[in-house]
């Protein structure tokens, strides 16, 4: 029974199954309890408890079949394209926890592309995979001039580099171009972000500047293509 939380009954019990389902009370394909269960459970109405199934529904979490019941699907992150933000900054904490397991942390010399965008031959290369809830999503490249890169590596705080940036290093953040391309994963990325080898992956290549127009981080981001979207609205003009 939840009847006296605050907000409306169906946002408790969706964020409640919500938790089960990010915390693998459940497996994946695996039916939730039927609607008659659920009413019994919460000690609330059918119309409740459908309410909180249709977001669920509309967040990606479940899918249904007609008789069958309401199935535990794998969840997307979502993230707005509105403003410049980190994946820590645009995840929900209170329902994902994002983690971060860095790999390697270097000097290098690295593509012509990079170089021609730090505008150097030699940068400092810091690479991370991404977990949100425990599970990879993502294996992020990151450059920056070498003098930067060192700084936020001294911080040992590499889980939000945006926030590092900032806060650590008073590095005044400013555009951001973005470009997203489908690709499929070779063996050495599929094994890192589990999946199986030649399934989607969502390229996106993203260059950082500061307030003075200068590129201070030019980024490969290379997310599962069954977990991560972005999200934009556009107004046409």
């Amino acid at each position: 029974m939840i009847k006296n939380a605050p907000l409306p009954l169906y946002i408790n019990i969706k964020n409640q199954l919500k938790r089960q389902i990010l915390s693998d009370d459940y497996s994946i394909d695996e039916r939730i309890p039927s609607e008659n269960q659920l009413m019994t459970s919460f000690g609330v109405s059918r119309i409740t408890v459908r309410k909180a199934l249709k977001e669920l529904h509309a967040e990606g979490l479940l899918w249904s079949i007609q008789g069958k019941g309401a199935f535990v699907s794998k969840p997307k992150v979502s993230q707005e394209i509105r403003s410049l933000q980190s994946l820590p900054e645009a995840i929900d904490s209170r329902l994902n926890r994002v983690s971060t397991k860095l790999l390697s942390a270097k000097k290098v010399t690295p593509s012509q592309a990079v170089q021609d965008n730090l505008n150097s031959k030699k940068v400092f290369e810091i690479t991370r995979i991404r977990y949100l809830n425990k599970k990879p999503i993502s294996l992020d490249t990151s450059y920056f001039p070498i003098e930067i890169g060192m700084k936020v590596l001294d911080t040992h705080e590499t889980d939000d580099i945006f926030h590092t940036l900032e806060n650590n290093l008073n590095v005044s953040l400013g555009q951001a171009h973005i470009s997203m391309e489908a690709r499929s994963a070779e063996s050495k990325l599929a094994k890192i972000l589990e999946v199986h080898i030649g399934k989607p992956i969502f390229w996106v290549t993203r260059l950082i500047k500061d307030m003075n127009d200068e590129t201070i981080v030019c980024e490969y981001l290379a997310y599962r293509g069954d977990a991560y979207k972005y999200h934009l609205e556009l107004n046409r003009s």
